[in-house]
C-alpha cells in the first residue's frame, strides 16, 4: 500500500508530517455480513500516515447505522482495534456540521472533513440498481450525518439524483487522495483484491467503471457530471491510476439488489410522499427537564434550540437530518419517534 500511495505522486512526506488526516472509509456491510472495505486495507492506509507523523482520524456515516444494530457491533469492535493502533474513530453525528451551499441544496457536512488538513477516501467499488455505480466519489456522501443522503435522493427523484449529490460532495470536499478496491475472482475462486490509487477521484472511478463493464468506453453518468463540472478527468486514458495488479480479463461483477420494498414504488411517488413518511423526532414536553439541554449541545445541525426566556427547548424540523443523536443523549426520554403510518404501508 505504501508503494501504491507513493507512486501516485499526490503527497510528499513533508506534506504529511504534523497534519490531521481524515480517512473516510466505507463502514457498511454487505448482505452477507462482510465489510465492503477490507479492514486490512484500512489499517495499511492508516499506518502509512501514522508512520509519516500525522494524526489520523477515521469515520463514516453509513445509513444502516441509523437503522438499529445492522453491523453497529462489528463497527464498534473495529473502532476499538483502530484505537489500539493509535487511530482515532470520529462520529460524524457527534462532531457537528458546517453548512455548504451547493447549486441545488444546502448540505450539512461533518466538521472533521472541513477541518482536516487532508481527506483520504477509501471505498469499495459496487454497482447497485438504485444508485449505480458506487465508487470513490459516491463514498464522499457518507460525510453527511444522519439521513441527509437518503433525504436528498427522495427529494430529487430520477436517475441523476445520486450522481448529482456525489458531485456536490466532491466539489465541497475534494479528497487529496482516493483509494478504490474491488474483489477479484479467478474463475469461481477469490484471487484477492484489486486496489487503485489516484489524486484524481473522477479518473479513478472512470478507470474502475471501464474495467468492470468489460471495456465499455462511455463514462458513467456520475463520472460524466463530475468531468463536465471540471472536478477531474473523465477519461481514464488521460491519467495514470496506480494499481497493485492489472484487472483480470474474466472479472465478475454482479450488481447488488436494492431493497424492493422501496424500488417497487415510482421515484416520483416516493419523493412526493417523503415528507409524510420520514420518522421524525417528537418532543414529549412533560418529560423535558429545563435544566438539561443535552439535545441542544449534541445536535449536529442545531435543530434543537434553547429558548433563553423560559429555558425551554424548541425543535426546528426543517434543520433535522434524522441522525437521532438527540434521542440517544436525552436522559429523561423526552424525545420519541413519530413514525407515520404511511411508512408502514410502503414497507409492508
Amino acid at each position: 500500500m505504501a508503494e501504491l500511495i507513493d507512486s501516485s505522486n499526490a503527497l510528499s512526506a513533508r506534506d504529511i508530517a504534523g497534519t490531521v488526516v481524515l480517512i473516510k472509509t466505507d463502514f457498511s456491510l454487505t448482505r452477507t455480513g462482510e465489510w465492503r472495505v477490507n479492514p486490512e486495507t484500512l489499517w495499511a492506509v492508516a499506518d502509512y500516515f501514522l508512520a509519516h507523523g500525522a494524526r489520523v482520524l477515521v469515520g463514516d456515516s453509513p445509513l444502516d447505522a441509523c437503522l438499529g444494530d445492522c453491523g453497529a457491533g462489528a463497527r464498534h469492535r473495529l473502532s476499538r482495534q483502530m484505537g489500539d493502533l493509535g487511530v482515532e474513530w470520529v462520529s460524524f453525528e457527534e462532531s457537528g456540521t458546517t453548512a455548504y451551499t451547493a447549486e441545488r441544496r444546502v448540505l450539512f457536512i461533518a466538521n472533521p472533513a472541513i477541518s482536516a488538513d487532508l481527506v483520504i477516501g477509501i471505498a469499495a467499488y459496487r454497482n447497485d440498481r438504485l444508485c449505480q455505480p458506487y465508487g470513490a466519489m459516491a463514498n464522499l456522501v457518507g460525510l453527511l450525518p444522519g439521513f441527509q443522503k437518503a433525504g436528498c435522493l427522495l427529494n430529487e427523484p430520477g436517475p441523476f439524483s445520486f450522481p448529482n449529490l456525489a458531485v456536490d460532495m466532491l466539489a465541497a470536499v475534494g479528497p487529496a487522495l482516493s483509494i478504490l478496491t474491488v474483489p477479484a475472482r479467478d474463475g469461481n475462486h477469490s484471487s484477492g483484491e484489486m486496489i487503485g490509487v489516484s489524486s484524481d477521484t473522477v479518473a479513478l472511478d472512470a478507470s474502475f467503471a471501464q474495467a468492470v463493464s468489460r471495456g465499455y468506453k462511455e463514462p458513467s453518468p456520475l463520472v460524466q457530471l463530475a468531468a463536465d463540472a471540471g472536478l477531474g478527468i473523465g477519461w481514464p486514458e488521460a491519467i495514470t491510476v496506480r494499481q497493485a495488479a492489472d484487472f483480470p480479463h474474466d472479472l465478475e461483477f454482479i450488481p447488488e439488489e436494492a431493497d424492493s420494498r422501496i424500488t417497487r414504488w415510482p421515484t416520483a411517488a416516493v419523493s412526493l410522499l417523503s415528507p409524510f413518511t420520514w420518522p421524525r423526532p417528537q418532543m414529549r414536553i412533560a418529560n423535558c427537564r429545563p435544566d438539561c439541554v443535552e439535545c441542544t449541545g449534541k445536535c449536529p445541525t442545531s435543530a434543537f434550540e434553547l429558548v433563553e426566556s423560559d429555558r425551554s427547548v424548541r425543535f426546528h424540523p426543517d434543520r433535522c437530518v434524522y441522525c437521532w443523536r438527540c434521542r440517544e443523549v436525552c436522559p429523561s426520554h423526552a424525545i420519541g419517534i413519530e413514525r407515520p403510518s404511511l411508512l408502514d404501508c410502503m414497507l409492508a
